[in-house]
């Protein structure tokens, strides 16, 4: 079942006490500093939307570990604006597939013994899909309201109607939505549980032989002893410390 109708909430790293709370959002935000500065130093600016380019951030709270891959459609599907043909579906449901597969885009070391937990996808093209059923119901109403109006014989009112150029103001409408999402990122996020948290060294990325387009991603791994930025490739899909 596509996933596209459905928009998932946004991950959150889970805390228990107040106390871990604050570490966390500790991590999170010195996470989001190393980020910007592996960015700066891979591009030369810290630019987030770059065709080509994506960001990894990995935190790890004791035995859970968190990664969130983000990286511009163009990378994975060659657009960036909402499927409409059905090559186009085809093309963003396999991308959301292979993303939510089991086998995690993101590989922990296998040492520390992770486990996938759960995997959350921010689809962005979710509110265009409600859009897009909503004006065919639209059209189908208008078209049930123009029928009636034939059977009445009100065909010059209805031209008039033509001629105010209603469907024209429409039209403007669509176009406007679709320069707001001239950029789209897919975001995912994922969830493992690892029985050897203190052995983890390791985080490979596995997309880059299935998605040439996706060059680089700047990538950052945060703990509560390290935190290491680094570029990851096809050539050099793992990032260690």
């Amino acid at each position: 079942m596509s996933n596209r109708h459905h928009k998932p909430a946004r991950a959150s790293i889970g805390c228990s006490s107040s106390k871990a709370c604050g570490s966390t959002l500790r991590w999170t935000a010195a996470a989001i500093g190393a980020l910007a500065a592996a960015c700066a130093a891979a591009q030369g600016a810290g630019e987030r939307h770059v065709h080509g380019e994506g960001e990894l951030t990995i935190v790890r709270e004791g035995q859970e570990l968190t990664a969130t891959l983000r990286t511009p459609t163009f990378n994975l599907i060659g657009f960036e604006h909402a499927p409409s043909t059905e090559s186009e579906h085809a093309a963003w449901d396999a991308a959301l597939a292979r993303f939510a597969a089991p086998t995690a885009a993101v590989q922990p070391g296998r040492r520390a013994r992770c486990t996938l937990e759960a995997v959350q996808l921010e689809d962005p093209f979710v509110d265009a899909h409600e859009h897009d059923e909503h004006d065919e119901h639209d059209e189908h109403d208008e078209h049930d309201e123009h029928d009636d109006h034939d059977e009445r014989g009100d065909h010059d009112e209805h031209g008039g109607h033509d001629e105010h150029g209603g469907h024209d103001e429409h039209g403007g409408h669509d176009e406007g939505a679709h320069d707001d999402r001239a950029h789209a990122d897919l975001e995912v996020t994922y969830r493992f549980s690892c029985e050897r948290p203190e052995q983890l060294e390791q985080v490979a990325v596995t997309v880059f032989e299935d998605y040439p387009d996706l060059i680089r991603l700047n990538a950052v791994y945060l703990d509560d002893r390290n935190q290491v930025g680094g570029t990851l490739t096809g050539a050099k899909p793992t990032l260690r410390w």
